[in-house]
């Protein structure tokens, strides 16, 4: 990776290379969304922009690029994002154990820990989007799915939620019946519609999996929702869902 700077416009010219066709080009990115981010920042490179292909790299704060991942799912959109910085709040709710911390810790670590720990009420990340010119801080909400628990204080989660993402546990079917409750749980506290995402978590459970495809797509077209399949383990599909909620957040403004 080369990398040079640009004052003027206060960016990095990294110099990006396909991990598919290998074709390289030296690309803009603004220096304050990387500088700002605790971990990596996920950058991704439209298609025709290199080259052919839709691919993502990740960017440690000290700008070295620190890996590349092919896109195997695209999100059609006919909305381009509007050019500068935004913040954005995106809760994740959905049954305890479904996989909503896993799936939160793929996406901004790049990890996955085999034990499981639930979340007491709530967690907060953040994670960094670049798409060129467009720069998002995601605040993610990890909302405990202890329903009697947690109920007191889940509506203030939910206050100023931009987007929602409800995670549905594949090898138990109880959690898509759940999913109806969680929506309607949520969305009395959130005063304007906003983009829902139903995710079928656990995908790389083969043998358990009890919620097919097409329960999930029948689940999410009677609600409204856009669906995707995911493992939080092997990191199928978690960076997609996250920029998918993205593209349909500003396609609703």
């Amino acid at each position: 990776m080369e990398e040079k700077e640009n004052n003027t416009q206060n960016e990095k010219i990294l110099r990006f290379i396909c991990p598919i066709c290998k074709s390289e080009k030296e690309l803009s990115i603004s220096k304050s969304i990387i500088s700002e981010a605790k971990t990596l920042t996920t950058i991704s490179i439209q298609r025709n922009e290199i080259c052919e292909h839709h691919f993502q790299a990740f960017v440690d704060k000290n700008f070295n690029i620190r890996g590349y991942q092919k896109v195997d799912f695209e999100i059609v959109t006919s909305n381009k994002l509007p050019k500068g910085d935004y913040f954005l709040k995106v809760i994740v709710i959905g049954a305890s154990q479904a996989g909503k911390s896993a799936i939160i810790k793929q996406f901004v670590d790049n990890n996955f820990d085999e034990y499981y720990i639930p979340t007491i009420q709530l967690r907060i990340s953040k994670k960094n989007l670049n798409f060129g010119e467009t720069n998002i801080t995601l605040g993610i909400w990890d909302i405990g799915g202890q329903v009697t628990h947690m109920s007191p204080y889940r509506s203030n989660f939910y206050e100023g939620a931009q987007s929602a993402i409800i995670v549905v546990d594949r090898t138990r079917e109880k959690t898509l019946k759940e999913v109806d409750m969680w929506y309607k749980d949520s969305y009395k506290s959130i005063p304007k519609k906003i983009p829902f995402l139903l995710v079928g978590n656990k995908s790389d459970l083969e043998d358990d999996v009890v919620i097919y495809k097409q329960d999930l797509e029948q689940e999410a077209k009677k609600l409204g929702f856009d669906y995707m399949l995911t493992s939080a383990k092997t990191g199928c599909n978690i960076n997609e869902l996250f920029t998918h909620i993205t593209y349909k957040f500003f396609e609703s403004q």
